[in-house]
């Protein structure tokens, strides 16, 4: 999958387009999964709208970053935190809050959120791949961006992100469904940030996913954020051999997971 091509097409489309916000509901302008999905555990096939997602991140205690940093286990050796303490709410905060409900009634996020608001989850028609240290809320932000660009509808644009669909106590065997939930879906999004050194590109399961996307022949798209996006037009414009240099350094070889007990 060349990187640098796919960059630079994501910014020529982006410059030949109108971007309008659109709520209204016409499926016919969102991306359909293929019909393997059946192979698929149910709650894996499911996704949810930037509506419901915002929706329920305003239910988020006000003090859930301090609560999640409290639950960060302690090396056996060091004794100290296995992992460094988070800043903000990212996603492994927000996993930390959907586990502490899933315990009690045995519900992935989207099941749940079906349940007490239908129209805010679907069958997943896109499969978000971005790392866990990522600022949720401009995740959802660069993801509506992208939904703008592509004038998607944002009432029925079902985002498949692993924090809502994952049964938080059960994350072990929910990622070993990970390429066919890729192959199911047909359409991965990858948020960039930064764009010179990419997070995702240095992480093994954001790596896993990219690499089942082009596998399965999935449509493939970048996403990223307003200012992302003008930094790295400014450099393909006076600065391309940076670009160049970028992408040429990306090194798979070196990804890793948060939990040094997955690489294994």
């Amino acid at each position: 999958m060349n990187i640098l091509t796919t960059v630079c097409r994501y910014i020529a489309r982006k410059r030949s387009q109108v971007v309008q916000y659109n709520y209204i509901a016409d499926t016919s302008k969102v991306p359909q999964p293929n019909d393997d999905s059946n192979t698929l555990p149910h709650h894996l096939t499911l996704g949810i709208t930037i509506p419901g997602m915002r929706k329920f991140m305003k239910g988020l205690p006000k003090d859930i970053v301090k609560q999640a940093n409290k639950k960060i286990p302690l090396d056996k050796k060091t004794g100290k935190p296995k992992f460094p303490k988070n800043k903000e709410v990212n996603g492994y905060v927000n996993q930390h809050f959907i586990k502490l409900i899933s315990d009690k009634d045995g519900l992935t996020a989207c099941q749940r959120i079906q349940i007490n608001s239908p129209k805010d989850v679907g069958t997943a028609n896109i499969f978000v791949s971005w790392t866990l240290d990522s600022n949720v809320e401009q995740v959802l932000y660069t993801l509506e961006l992208y939904c703008n660009q592509y004038n998607l509808p944002l009432c029925s644009t079902f985002f498949w992100i692993c924090d809502f669909v994952f049964k938080q106590f059960d994350v072990d065997n929910d990622l070993t469904f990970i390429e066919e939930c890729v192959k199911s879906i047909g359409h991965t999004v990858a948020i960039i940030e930064p764009w010179n050194n990419p997070k995702l590109l240095s992480r093994s399961y954001c790596i896993l996913e990219l690499h089942a996307t082009q596998l399965h022949g999935a449509k493939f798209n970048l996403a990223m954020n307003t200012e992302e996006t003008l930094s790295l037009e400014d450099a393909l414009e006076n600065k391309f051999e940076t670009v160049q240099s970028c992408f040429s350094m990306v090194d798979i070889s070196i990804a890793e997971c948060r939990d040094k007990d997955e690489q294994k």
